[in-house]
């Protein structure tokens, strides 16, 4: 009767002219779609990103299991979970935001097995995302700014044009850690950095900044090999002179935040988050702020207004056409 029905199905298929391959295993499929990532030369970083999300999952349903008989169950039970699970970086659950992309990759995953013939249908067709919180982790404040100037007086001078680098200019940890010398301009005051799908934007560098870049680059900084790219080097162990990579960048920035007791969750994207809030607090633009984070929509840009709090109610005091006539 199974055969019957396998039989049924594969006629059905071929007059649709879907080729569906029924003793695929999620761990032979999982190999093959990291094979594709690489030929569509994703970035590592992002390789890297959907392999440990989907590894979890396919770890959580069996990496035997058929894909064939995957459905939507399987993706819904796993999103539960992963509420209850803390964070990679931090002991607190994971964020909205983790959810959501963990959830993305899936999808994706999902899709390329169909388009290949793997699995039958579009398990997740009609199915809701995972809801994104709009709350953004909170910023430094000005206190801890200065005292966080105040540790990095006892750490390298790269560190602290490192922080630096970050609250100037607001770039993604993978940004600062894979610039390299050939897209950074001193004498005009820019940064090139390569973001999200390898996409390139250049990021305006302040007056300090640049004196401190050109002094740790012309003074400071001192490659292993002459023809090492990147700006920013790791200053111990068998790395020394190497490039200091995203992990190095990370615990570094994880241990200053910590030791000047930043509670919850904190890392190099708390930096981002403060660059923003002072760039709109100080004036800017939105629409300029967008620009410098990369962001493709301005309702990404627009969450960062509501960490302004009192500061829009006084700005909106002093420019209210109702209140001017008073």
């Amino acid at each position: 009767m199974v055969r019957l029905v396998n039989i049924r199905f594969r006629n059905i298929c071929a007059i649709l002219r879907v080729e569906v391959r029924m003793d695929l295993t999620l761990r032979t499929a999982l190999q093959n779609y990291h094979r594709n990532l690489i030929a569509e030369n994703k970035t590592p970083k992002t390789i890297e990103g959907y392999m440990d999300g989907l590894k979890v999952w396919v770890q959580d349903i069996g990496p035997e299991r058929q894909v064939s008989s995957l459905n939507i169950a399987d993706v819904q039970e796993h999103i539960i979970s992963l509420r209850t699970k803390p964070g990679i970086t931090t002991g607190s659950l994971m964020s909205s935001h983790s959810i959501a992309k963990r959830y993305a990759v899936i999808r994706t995953f999902v899709r390329w097995l169909h388009v290949h013939g793997w699995l039958p249908s579009l398990i997740l067709d009609g199915y809701q995302a995972p809801k994104i919180s709009n709350e953004l982790p909170s910023p430094l404040s000005p206190d801890e700014v200065a005292r966080l100037f105040v540790l990095l007086r006892n750490h390298s001078f790269r560190d602290k044009v490192i922080i630096e680098f970050f609250l100037d200019t607001g770039v993604r940890l993978e940004e600062l850690a894979g610039l390299t010398m050939n897209r950074l301009d001193l004498d005009d005051g820019w940064a090139t950095v390569i973001g999200k799908g390898r996409k390139t934007r250049r990021v305006p560098l302040g007056p300090i900044l640049v004196r401190d870049l050109f002094e740790y680059v012309s003074v400071h900084r001192k490659p292993k090999h002459k023809d090492e790219a990147i700006v920013f080097l790791s200053e111990h162990g068998e790395t020394h002179g190497c490039a200091f990579k995203y992990e190095g960048v990370r615990q570094m920035v994880d241990r200053l935040l910590t030791e000047i007791r930043v509670t919850g969750k904190h890392g190099a994207h708390t930096l981002r988050h403060t660059f923003a809030t002072m760039y709109l607090r100080n004036g800017g633009s939105l629409e300029g702020l967008r620009i410098i984070l990369g962001h493709t929509d301005i309702k990404v840009t627009q969450r960062y207004i509501h960490l302004l709090g009192s500061d829009v109610q006084n700005e909106h005091l002093r420019v209210s056409p109702l209140e001017s006539l008073r």
